[in-house]
């Protein structure tokens, strides 16, 4: 007798759970306190329409989405106490600033045809490009992957170029196989490696 995987097929961008997981936080209660909530109540607000035979499931499932964002600062754990939200994760003001930005590009461009993923990309960036961005990702534009060399260690050293502005750089990632992926994932068409240093003009 075959075994049918549960959720087998389903699949919610990395980018789409976390803004999934701050809208759940984000919110309060009815007592006006801060919203905190269990691990396995993150798995079921960031992957909707998942079937998890039990809340252990959904906990695992949602526990490196979990971690990620309390290393990047969007979420905490809070300890619980007779004044606070109680014991669970809360979100951060990085998170209420990162939920407020997506929120602001959705109605700034109620009209775009952009993904979740490309929506969650164009919040994430500095506001002055939010809208070249935006219409970059829109256009499905060709770009070229190319090792940086232009920005220290603290960025990574594979960037996504347009490549008919290769000064503005879409996003960086740890390989070039990542970049391919990312640049992939944000509808982008991939029309040049160069893994040299010094790979594109002027860098």
């Amino acid at each position: 007798m075959s075994k049918t995987l549960r959720n087998s097929g389903l699949h919610t961008a990395q980018e789409e759970s976390e803004l999934l997981v701050l809208k759940a936080l984000a919110s309060t209660r009815a007592d006006g306190r801060q919203v905190a909530l269990p691990l396995s109540a993150l798995g079921f607000a960031a992957y909707p329409g998942y079937s998890f035979k039990a809340p252990q499931g959904a906990a695992l499932a949602a526990a490196k989405l979990a971690r990620s964002m309390q290393d990047r600062g969007l979420i905490g754990r809070n300890p619980g106490g007779l004044k606070s939200a109680g014991r669970g994760y809360v979100v951060r003001l990085a998170g209420i600033q990162a939920l407020k930005a997506a929120q602001e590009i959705a109605s700034v461009l109620p009209d775009s045809s952009l993904t979740s993923i490309q929506s969650a990309h164009v919040a994430a960036v500095f506001p002055e490009v939010r809208a070249q961005m935006a219409e970059f990702l829109k256009a499905g534009v060709d770009v070229v992957l190319a090792r940086q060399t232009e920005c220290g260690a603290d960025v990574p050293p594979f960037c996504i170029a347009v490549a008919s502005d290769q000064a503005f750089w879409v996003d960086c990632c740890e390989t070039m196989e990542l970049a391919r992926s990312r640049a992939e994932a944000l509808g982008l068409r991939v029309v040049e490696l160069r893994a040299e240093r010094g790979g594109l003009d002027g860098i």
